[in-house]
């Protein structure tokens, strides 16, 4: 029984022991594989906070002292762990935010929360700032007191940049005047801008519901859709030009493009459809295709259209046995017209004389706009010259007589030039040339005229240029000279100044009148030079009379385009200091019309010169387009009224009462005036008694020499 009773506890001994030994094997393997697993872990955790490039992880005790510093937050920050321990959290923020205890606030949070983060700008060690989200999470010890602060922190800039470049970009987009649209492979809108309400009409809402119908061209191919998908669900763009209806009923044209998105394994997903509205660019394509053959004002064909018809219908002229007329026509005084009434009064005449031209015509003979105020048409089958002279008759009477412009009346005339084919030339060109010899022939013949081409045209033309070459060469080779013409006081006859009047005298033209050789002058622009010239010689006249005590004023001449020039007053100005005269006895003539075109430049332009000293004269002042009443604005010392009325003074009362009227307004005004071509006894006397200040003319004088104006003083 003892034995029995030892024997069963000496195995259960064994069993125990075994058991326990067992346990123990157990535990410590178990041990083993925890402690291995904790140093994987450990070595994860290292490797996590120390290989990520833009993570800082660090310990802080609870004093918010750096406690350990990880290689992510070296790379981070540019401090060594020895740099940083037991250093103030502080010195990682900008001074603001420390002084104003904006981390310590964090670190209290985090203590009572357990974990807190924020958005904050850090410091590098090199003083560089950067944006950066920041986490901090209280350490506890076993006790649950608080033992530090983990805090990880992560740099936000390219994160930042990248929001702030998408950020961009959907501006961009959104703010786009083109309409862009995303779509899935299968055409359901996904997206689109605000451009599409612009430029079409429909909301948002309304093309995603809709989706591409609204953008499909209205009187399209209708396969032109589907061709497209095609094209790019195949990875390839696809561009179209569709006309659209906008949803208030406008048609608009759009330039669209659709290309299209894929995903990483070059998978189609969806459609980009960007579309400019190009309705103002094709609007100006076709405007400049029609400005090309057509005139923009009139609506007529141009010269080179007007010249290839010249050339189809003189083809088909010479396999018939009807004649052809080459008309060219001109507006009479057009530039004066504009210059005075201004480019509306001047278009406003254009479009009724092309008007009236236009409907006088057969429907195949041709109207044409060739210049600025010239016309030119083709007749067809005409079979005798009277019949162009009918023609020419008809469409003078047709052309509006006057036209209203700023409720006062302009009167309309024209001048034709006319060629006959085949008879004045077998070209276009020879045709038109010589179309317009006729045209200056009539235009030098007065107003509404016309004349047919002569072949002795030609001489006159050449004299013509041959005398413009000659005006070149005659400043330089003192061709001109000055002639001087008195005005004089109504009251005594005496003498009250000159004008003077510029003259050219050529070894082969002789004698050349002014009427001739200074609208070439204008023309070419040496009327410039010339005036320099003119103004020079002036004073130096004033100069040699002052030095033998006859001080006698002299009037100069300043044309449109003297008075216009920029440096007017300069030259002016250094001409009178070059001769060292008197500028009071310097006047300076501008006709009427030159103040009226552009008013306020013209007050400017007179009060700088009025500033250097010399008088200011309106010459031809009443010849048809001047208002009494704007002469109140300029600064003017002189009226001269032009001999058109004076030729009538004694003998019309029509005529002596407009000549009263000026010299009342004038003196009223303070104004003295000057009359104009006095050729008789009575027109001296009647002007005397209207209480004219001064007259001019054969009556007194003729232009002479400055040693005749001399004699005449004695």
């Amino acid at each position: 029984m003892t034995f029995s009773i030892l024997g069963f506890m000496l195995v259960l001994t064994v069993i125990i022991v075994t058991a326990a030994l067992s346990a123990m094997r157990r535990e410590s393997r178990r041990a083993r594989e925890l402690a291995l697993l904790l140093k994987e872990q450990n070595e994860l955790l290292q490797l996590l906070t120390d290989g990520v490039k833009n993570t800082a992880v660090f310990l802080l005790d609870s004093d918010g002292r750096t406690a350990n510093w990880n290689p992510g937050a070296q790379r981070l920050f540019g401090f060594a762990q020895d740099e940083i321990t037991r250093r103030s959290v502080n010195c990682l923020f900008p001074q603001d935010d420390a002084t104003a205890g904006r981390i310590e606030s964090a670190l209290r949070t985090s203590a009572a929360d357990g974990r807190h983060e924020m958005n904050v700008w850090m410091l590098r060690k090199d003083g560089s700032s950067f944006h950066a989200h920041m986490a901090v999470v209280a350490r506890r010890s076993p006790d649950r007191g608080l033992a530090g602060f983990a805090v990880v922190v992560r740099d936000m800039t390219e994160m930042k940049q990248a929001e702030e470049l998408l950020k961009k970009l959907s501006l961009s987009v959104e703010q786009s005047a083109d309409i862009v649209l995303i779509t899935d492979r299968d055409g359901t809108v996904e997206y689109v801008n605000k451009a599409v309400e612009d430029v079409t009409g429909y909301t948002r809402d309304e093309v995603i519901a809709r989706g591409l119908d609204l953008l499909r061209s209205e009187h399209g191919d209708p396969k032109l859709l589907g061709e497209m998908w095609n094209t790019v669900l195949s990875g390839f763009s696809f561009q179209a030009e569709v006309t659209i209806r906008k949803k208030n009923g406008e048609q608009t044209v759009l330039d669209e493009v659709v290309t299209p998105i894929t995903d990483a394994r070059g998978n189609v997903t969806h459609a980009l459809v960007t579309a400019s509205d190009v309705t103002p660019l094709k609007t100006m394509r076709e405007k400049l295709t029609f400005l090309t053959s057509y005139d923009d004002l009139t609506g007529l064909p141009n010269r080179s259209v007007f010249v290839e018809r010249l050339n189809r219908d003189r083809t088909r002229a010479s396999k018939g046995t009807g004649t052809m007329a080459i008309l060219t026509i001109d507006i009479d005084r057009f530039k004066y017209i504009n210059e005075i009434y201004g480019l509306d009064a001047g278009n406003k005449m254009l479009k009724q004389v092309a008007e009236s031209l236009s409907v006088s015509v057969s429907k195949d003979d041709t109207v044409a706009r060739l210049g600025s105020d010239e016309f030119g048409i083709i007749l067809h089958d005409i079979q005798k010259p009277s019949d162009v002279i009918l023609f020419v008759k008809m469409i003078m009477k047709n052309v509006p007589q006057i036209i209203m412009s700023g409720g006062e009346e302009i009167s309309v005339t024209l001048a034709c030039g006319i060629s006959l084919y085949p008879d004045d030339g077998k070209d276009a060109n020879t045709l038109m040339k010589n179309a317009d010899t006729a045209l200056g022939k009539a235009k030098a013949l007065g107003r509404n005229n016309y004349q047919f081409y002569t072949s002795d045209m030609n001489v006159g033309v050449t004299e013509l240029v041959f005398m413009e070459r000659r005006l070149v060469d005659a400043l330089r080779n003192k061709e001109y000279t000055l002639t001087y013409q008195p005005y004089c006081y109504l009251s005594s006859g005496r003498i009250a100044g000159t004008e003077a009047l510029l003259k050219w005298k050529n070894d082969e033209f002789g004698l050349v009148s002014p009427v001739k050789f200074i609208p070439m002058l204008e023309e070419t622009g040496m009327i410039i030079d010339v005036g320099k010239w003119v103004l020079q010689t002036a004073c130096a006249q004033i100069k040699a009379w002052d030095n033998g005590k006859m001080q006698l004023p002299v009037s100069v001449n300043l044309s449109f385009s003297q008075f216009r020039h920029e440096f007017l007053a300069e030259t002016v100005e250094s001409v009178i200091k070059e001769y060292a005269i008197d500028p009071r006895r310097l006047t300076l003539e501008v006709t009427e019309s030159t103040f009226v075109k552009d008013q306020e430049s013209a007050i400017t332009i007179l009060k700088r010169l009025k500033s250097i000293g010399v008088s200011i004269s309106i010459d031809d002042f009443g010849t048809g387009y001047s208002s009494l009443s704007y002469l109140k604005r300029f600064p003017v010392d002189y009226v001269k009224i032009d001999q058109s009325f004076v030729k009538d003074v004694a003998a019309d009362p029509d005529a002596t009462s407009l000549v009263s009227a000026i010299i009342n307004m004038a003196h009223s005004l303070s104004l003295r005036t000057i009359a104009e071509g006095v050729e008789t006894e009575d027109q001296w006397k009647i002007l005397r008694l209207l209480k004219c200040d001064m007259a001019q003319g054969y009556y007194f004088s003729r232009a002479v020499t400055a040693q005749e104006v001399e004699r005449l003083m004695d």
